[in-house]
């Protein structure tokens, strides 16, 4: 987490708030399980997941069929997005620098995921200095 924030630093961007990345990932359209809509990945077609894929991450872009409307390649599947946050049970989440220890959310579920857990309300969350092959993020402006 904190090499991603320090890379979208670089590239004069940060990580997305947990907000964000849920309304680029739906969309914008509240409510919704999926960038394409409400119905289950079924396929190939639209993300790399555990039953379907490869069984590794795969270049942004493979599964068309799984963008958004405005363009979001990748949300669900492939890897885990790190988000702004730390996470906070039962209280506010807010941005800050990760303490040693402290828990950082990430979205999208990944390659290694079922199908039932890629969905966009799909969070979880890990160590700050986490590394995997299942872990990315995105940079926003």
């Amino acid at each position: 987490w904190n090499d991603a924030g320090a890379y979208a630093r670089w590239k004069e961007s940060r990580l997305p708030t947990q907000a964000e990345w849920e309304y680029a990932a739906r969309n914008g359209a509240e409510g919704t399980k999926y960038p394409w809509g409400n119905h289950p990945p079924l396929d190939s077609s639209r993300a790399n997941y555990y039953e379907e894929g490869p069984k590794h991450p795969t270049p942004i872009g493979l599964y068309p069929e799984g963008a958004t409307k405005t363009g979001v390649q990748d949300a669900l599947g492939n890897v885990w997005e790190w988000v702004e946050e730390s996470y906070r049970p039962h209280s506010a989440r807010n941005r800050q620098s990760a303490a040693p220890g402290e828990q950082k959310v990430m979205c999208g579920a990944s390659w290694y995921n079922f199908a039932r857990f890629v969905r966009v309300s799909y969070c979880s969350r890990y160590q700050a200095d986490y590394r995997s092959s299942d872990l990315g993020f995105r940079c926003v402006r």
